[in-house]
């Protein structure tokens, strides 16, 4: 502690042992210290100590160091010991500073001094030093010393501090004012409220809101009548309000009718008071306004009913419709109130006048009105049919006001009441008609929306459609899959690029990977390709779609972002591309121009697997050429004539994901069917829900040819026929899910094998479109392929030798644990790429000769290698032997030692090179460890055959000491080195 540099680690490490002993040390090396430095770290400790020991030796050295930074040390250290003796130092420091901020905050820390004299029992000194600090803080009109000294004074004896709180309540600071009246009420008395209103009524507005603030939560019912005086006497709209709200309060709601008639001509005044009203807890509030309403002035009447148009009971109709007025004000706040306040009764009251009225804002305040009591009523159903009936009699100008509040309702009463006018010889009400649809309250309007669009030929009767249409479609709780078939639907009838974006825009909230191919496709048109980039990122990045035409799509929309936020929205493009999983997504079946990847149907799987090579070739080509006749591709759009045998995929699948959309010809009463076969059997159904004849009234989706299990959907979810309908279909094993615009009407149900019953559904097949006599389309084919996790088992031959399984695809059972190797979704060892160097996996039990045979994937510039009679510690590569799996041909590793290459035993025993498969393709090999001899083959080529005793009796190859040769049995691993290999068929035999 006598060391400049250490003195204060020293300090600190006493002050938390915090011992009798600890403080002795520190008062000790106080009394030694000869430098400035180490007195600093010392005062420091022995004031966080609290130490009163060390109170004169401070003050002492307050005199030998005159730096500010000694001085404030000592000043922050005798304010936490709080010792009397420093009383004439804080003095010193408090008049130097008048009282005011300094460089040593000597106020702060002459009230933490006060405080620290209080905590130890010195309250008589603390409030000489105190009276002394309020005093002079009043002359230096120091209003924070004011404040922590009255503080202070007032916990030590309330009594002798009511006088200077009471003064300070005057105080000009609305802080020390506010401090004061807080003080009161913690430490005051009743009668102090009589005090404060006297003193109030002689004070700035200020003063007396901050006292009738104060005493609206501290007051009593007692107070009531000196705070009227006050009101009432009062020219000051601030005190004024302050009063109201207090009158209020103590009150608890019943000063009403005092609100009311405090409300003047000041609207800002206005709207505080009405808050105060319509905040009121009293059970009279309303119908005192609405008794007040029939003897107030015009002014007043505005204001009672803008109350009235937001809080009102069964009275309030009567009172406002009671009004009579030709002040065009007074009309406009009654129909502004009656949307709150109409009953039932009301009705016809509110027909005249929405019949007699020719202003537009007031007729939409009563047909808000009267939705308001019809949709309230218990009757809704016969008041909404008594409406239609009552406008069929109207004159047409009248017939139009009604037309808002059917929207308004939007049940489907009002629906058919509407589009009766669709077809009207009357123009203005056709028009009025249409406008009401576009702002249809409900989704029930959205089919006549959907039609009009198709059919409505003016452009300005149009565009009213389209606005309509669009929202309607986005404010409906139609599932995301059905809401793009609707805006699909949307932008092929719009006639201008804004309704093209309009439809766009609202199509990124479904989410859909439809919509986002949509949009893509869209994203180089001259118009629209700003809105379609920005559509189809959000939509890939919100949903986490991933794949290779997920980054066709994100890779050029850097390029097109622009404006204020782009550099943050290309930075998440590239973060997202950047951590994008590299495997495949969704994969387009269909090309959109012909039928590439497609095939015409030879007989079914069984029999096909009975043709040989040469006659299923002949067959194939028959089946094309019905298929060409039958089946045709244009526009994004397959389509079946009504002739012809099933489409087949080329390519055969097995657990995956399928998006597709489909519509049955709208034959007019010729019911239509149709299918999707999955591996080659029949079926996911697909048909007109007219056809009751057959049972197609349950809907679309089942699997119709089941017997054992469920052959029919969930629920009907089928579109009209001639509309477009979506499905997505999820078939693992052989279970089948799927859902129809969006709706699951098949879940999970085993999809059984109609060629064979007897056997099950097969591993992989093709796909097919079924041919039923009907004409159908479809677009957007889309399939995501699941990996599936195929368990190996030894072959017959394996088991007859006594091989062993070491990893089949399903666990790590027999291995130690190590992070860095996972199982993935195909059932394979993935070494992780960014492990930690060198991770390495070993087997639990231990060999000594064996035949070790795995296959392996590698990928760029991997590296890994497999341990030999390997401890569990240690650089396998020389505490045992390591033989190399390496992609030898990669760049990076063009300098390679002929020893390094894959298959040598590192170090020691070179390998023939050549003999592996290309990158990303399986390889297999065997290593044969007997003795000295250790024997690699490589996709059945032998490319290290070698005695290692033999091969190292000279040294080494690499020239460095490999002990591990000499060990005669340990584990086998896999020796990773960070970069990203497959592992898979692992097994091993011992041999004698």
């Amino acid at each position: 502690m006598a060391n400049d540099y250490l003195a204060d680690a020293a300090a600190r490490t006493l002050v938390s042992i915090r011992t009798p002993e600890s403080t002795a040390a520190l008062e000790k090396a106080l009394a030694a210290s000869t430098t400035e430095k180490t007195a600093i770290a010392l005062v420091t400790a022995l004031g966080d100590l609290k130490d009163k020991n060390a109170e004169n030796a401070i003050l002492g050295l307050t005199k030998k160091y005159n730096s500010d930074g000694f001085q404030r040390t000592a000043l922050i250290a005798l304010s936490k010991i709080g010792g009397t003796a420093s009383e004439s130092l804080f003095q010193e420091k408090l008049t130097a500073a008048g009282y005011s901020y300094d460089k040593f905050d000597a106020v702060g820390l002459g009230i933490d001094y006060a405080q620290a004299l209080i905590d130890n029992k010195h309250d008589q000194d603390a409030i000489k030093f105190l009276n002394k600090f309020f005093q002079e803080s009043q002359k230096a009109k120091s209003i924070n010393g004011q404040i922590a000294s009255l503080k202070l004074l007032t916990t030590l004896d309330p009594a002798k501090q009511q006088k200077n709180l009471l003064a300070a309540v005057k105080s000009d600071n609305g802080a020390y004012r506010n401090i004061a009246l807080q003080l009161l009420g913690k430490y005051g008395k009743g009668s102090d409220a009589k005090s404060l209103l006297a003193l109030a009524s002689k004070g700035t507005p200020e003063v007396q809101e901050s006292v009738l603030n104060y005493l609206a939560h501290n007051g009593s019912a007692s107070s009531l009548k000196l705070i009227q005086a006050l009101v009432n006497k009062t020219q000051s709209p601030v005190t004024k309000l302050a009063g109201l709200s207090a009158l209020n309060t103590l009150s608890q709601g019943k000063e009403t009718n005092t609100l009311i008639q405090a409300l003047n001509t000041d609207q800002q005044f206005n709207n505080s008071v009405k808050a105060l009203i319509l905040s009121s807890k009293d059970a009279n509030v309303v119908t005192d306004v609405n008794n007040a309403l029939a003897t107030v002035d015009d002014d007043k009447k505005i204001q009672l009913l803008d109350i009235l148009s937001k809080r009102s009971n069964n009275a309030s109709s009567k009172a406002v419709l009671a009004i009579k007025s030709s002040n065009p004000a007074v009309e406009e706040a009654i129909n502004k109130a009656l949307p709150n306040v109409a009953q039932e009764s009301d009705l016809e009251e509110l027909f005249n006048r929405l019949n007699n009225t020719t202003d537009n804002k007031s007729a939409v305040l009563l047909q808000r009105a009267i939705v308001n009591v019809i949709q309230s009523s218990t009757n809704s159903k016969g008041l909404t049919e008594k409406l239609a009936t009552n406008i069929a009699k109207s004159a047409a100008p009248n017939t139009a006001k009604y037309f808002p509040i059917f929207a308004g309702l939007g049940d489907a009463q009002s629906l058919k009441a509407v589009t009766a006018y669709l077809n009207n010889n009357n123009t203005s009400l056709r028009s009025a008609a249409i406008e009401s649809l576009a702002g249809w309250s409900s989704s029930n309007a959205l089919p006549e929306l959907v039609s009009l669009s198709r059919t409505e030929k003016d452009d300005n009767l149009f565009n009213t459609v389209y606005r309509g249409l669009i929202k309607s479609i986005s404010s409906s709780s139609n599932t995301p899959e059905q809401k793009t078939l609707l805006l699909r639907d949307a932008f092929s009838v719009a006639k201008t690029a804004d309704q093209k974006k309009a439809a766009l825009s609202v199509l990124q909230p479904t989410g859909t990977y439809q919509s986002l191919v949509f949009a893509a496709d869209l994203m180089n048109d001259a118009q629209l390709g700003g809105t379609a980039a920005n559509v189809a990122m959000n939509i890939a990045m919100d949903n986490k779609f991933y794949g290779k035409k997920v980054r066709e799509v994100l890779e050029p929309v850097i390029g097109k972002l622009s404006g204020s936020e782009s550099g943050y929205l290309k930075e998440a493009v590239v973060r997202y591309l950047a951590e994008m999983p590299i495997k495949e997504g969704y994969v387009s079946m269909f090309n959109g121009k012909d039928l590439s990847g497609w095939k015409g149907l030879v007989a079914d799987p069984i029999k096909r697997s009975k043709m040989n090579e040469k006659t299923l070739a002949a067959e194939q080509a028959k089946a094309d050429d019905i298929m060409r006749k039958g089946w045709t591709a244009s526009n994004g759009e397959i389509t079946f004539s009504g002739k012809g045998d099933n489409l087949a995929t080329v390519k055969k699948y097995g657990d995956f994901e399928m998006l597709v959309d489909w519509k049955l010809e709208n034959y007019g009463g010729i019911e239509g069917d149709a299918g999707i076969y999955l591996r080659g059997t029949p079926q996911v159904q697909i048909w007109d829900i007219a056809n009751t004849r057959v049972g197609a009234q349950v809907g679309s989706g089942g699997l119709y040819n089941n017997q054992k299990n469920e052959s029919k959907p969930l629920k009907v979810a089928d579109n009209a026929t001639g509309e477009w309908n979506t499905f997505k279909i999820k078939m693992v094993d052989d279970k089948v899910t799927v859902w129809l615009n969006g709706q699951l009407v098949t879940d999970n149900i085993p999809l059984e094998n109609y060629w064979d019953r007897n056997q099950s559904i097969f591993p992989t097949e093709q796909i097919e479109l079924q041919a039923h006599g009907s004409v159908v389309y479809y677009r957007d084919l889309f399939i995501k392929e699941f990996p599936r996790k195929q368990i190996f088992k030894l072959s017959d031959q394996e088991k007859k030798e006594g091989f062993e399984v070491l990893f089949d695809g399903t666990n790590l059972d027999k291995w130690t644990e190590n992070q860095a190797y996972v199982i993935n979704d195909e059932g394979y060892i993935w070494v992780y790429p960014n492990a930690k160097f060198g991770g390495n996996l070993y087997t639990k039990e231990e060999y000594a000769d064996f035949i070790y045979r795995f296959d392996f994937k590698l990928t760029p510039g991997a590296n890994n290698g497999v341990g030999i009679r390997a401890p569990l510690e240690g650089d396998a590569a020389y505490e045992a032997m390591e033989i190399q799996v390496l992609d030898d041909g990669a760049d990076v590793y063009k300098d390679l030692k002929q020893y390094q290459y894959h298959g040598s035993i590192y170090g020691v025993v070179p390998a023939k090179k050549g003999h592996l498969k290309p990158v990303g393709e399986w390889n297999s090999e065997e290593i044969v460890v007997k003795g000295n001899r250790i024997k690699v083959t490589l996709n059945g080529a032998v490319i290290v055959d070698a005695d290692i005793a033999e091969a190292s009796k000279n040294g080494t190859l690499d020239g460095k000491q490999h002990p591990g040769l000499k060990r005669t049995s340990g584990h086998i691993g896999f020796l990773g080195h960070g970069t990203e290999v497959f592992f898979k068929d692992i097994r091993v035999k011992k041999l004698k």
